[in-house]
């Protein structure tokens, strides 16, 4: 007869969404603490890497080196940042991934069974859904209790291991809350607000850009583009609105933000990090002296001149296109860029120059909130 647990793994459903780089694991599994080595394969050093692992419902915590991950399988949500207390000191990133993306995963138990740290365990095998010939496998052993002992990534093509793990050793214990769920209070946009004053205060004239906005509209990725380009007060700001996302990157001297969400506005992606010293020191080059060079476009009334593109709140392209048609003061009026894809060519609308308002520099509100994520801190 079949314990509670297993019989409660068994009735998980099909389907699954894995939070990115969870790897396979039960959706569920009983209070523990575990030391497991991971063999990253091919191309990686050192080849065997270990890291302590806490893991209570559906809540996994991971310790690898200065890095801390916390993944919550029922949601798709996962939390990273660096150890330490001082926010100087660390980036912080979260990502919820819908169960429209690739990362959703269908689960089966096999018929293995192995043996391993005197306990046995159950082989599932985890396949993405609508996965094509070659895609990845992955096979996860674990208890009945939803223990995991090993897990291997295998070569669509071949069958071959490419990668894997082995618990070194475990110990069921009850797990507090504390112990499994990511830091609240990381998730504040004040704090990085705060973070970000001194530096801007410090600034010499010279490194902040001039106050404007330029909204440019066109086609890129075979789909109809929007891009709204902003700086003021020290800050940058660019914006994309494509197919069913909108993306923005935001830059003081001190912080850096990337964000995503879907069209409903729900929140998919966001990174912060801290701008280290060494990245501050880069200075934009000096505006353009004299009449403007040759070859010269004219967009809504404005003169641009075709050079390589600024340091500024735009998308890098290491090689392919990647043009820029610039103003005398260093706005974009035509942006071309691509690499070996569809070409993304974009137009200007609508320019200003005046000082901006913080609020059209800032993420949105859901950015920073747990619930937006799908997520309820705990009290």
């Amino acid at each position: 007869m079949l314990s509670l647990a297993l019989a409660a793994l068994l009735a998980t459903p099909a389907e699954l969404v894995l939070p990115w780089g969870a790897g396979p694991a039960a959706p569920s599994a009983a209070d523990h603490v575990a030391t497991v080595a991971v063999d990253p394969g091919y191309g990686h050093e050192p080849r065997e890497q270990r890291y302590e692992l806490t893991r209570s419902g559906t809540w996994l915590r991971e310790v690898r080196g200065g890095a801390i991950s916390h993944r919550d399988f029922a949601s798709g949500v996962s939390i990273e940042y660096g150890a330490g207390n001082a926010p100087g000191n660390w980036g912080f990133s979260i990502n919820r991934h819908a169960s429209n993306e690739v990362y959703r995963f269908s689960r089966v138990r096999t018929d293995e069974r192995d043996r391993l740290l005197g306990e046995e365990c159950f082989v599932w095998r985890f396949e993405r859904v609508g996965a094509t010939q070659g895609d990845l496998a992955y096979l996860s052993c674990e208890t009945a209790d939803g223990i995991q002992l090993w897990a291997r990534t295998l070569s669509g093509q071949t069958g071959h291991v490419l990668a894997s793990s082995r618990t070194l050793s475990f110990a069921r214990r009850p797990v507090a809350a504390a112990e499994v769920l990511p830091p609240w209070g990381r998730l504040r946009w004040r704090s990085w607000r705060a973070l970000a004053g001194p530096a801007e205060r410090a600034a010499p004239p010279s490194n902040r850009p001039p106050d404007y906005e330029v909204r440019l509209a066109g086609r890129g990725e075979g789909a109809q583009q929007a891009q709204i380009l902003r700086a003021s007060r020290g800050w940058t700001y660019a914006e994309s609105r494509w197919r069913h996302m909108r993306s923005m990157m935001i830059r003081s001297i001190a912080v850096a933000i990337d964000y995503r969400e879907d069209s409903d506005g729900r929140p998919l992606s966001l990174t912060v990090r801290p701008i280290s010293a060494a990245e501050r020191q880069v200075v934009p080059p000096p505006l353009p002296e004299g009449p403007l060079a040759p070859p010269i476009d004219r967009v809504i009334g404005e003169d641009c001149s075709w050079a390589e593109p600024r340091p500024g709140p735009a998308i890098v392209v290491t090689s392919g296109t990647n043009r820029r048609c610039i103003t005398r003061d260093g706005l974009p009026l035509r942006i071309i860029y691509g690499d070996r894809g569809p070409v993304t060519n974009l137009t200007a609308t609508h320019i200003a120059r005046r000082p901006l308002p913080m609020r059209a520099l800032e993420p949105p509100r859901s950015a920073f909130s747990w619930f937006a994520w799908g997520l309820r801190p705990a009290n």
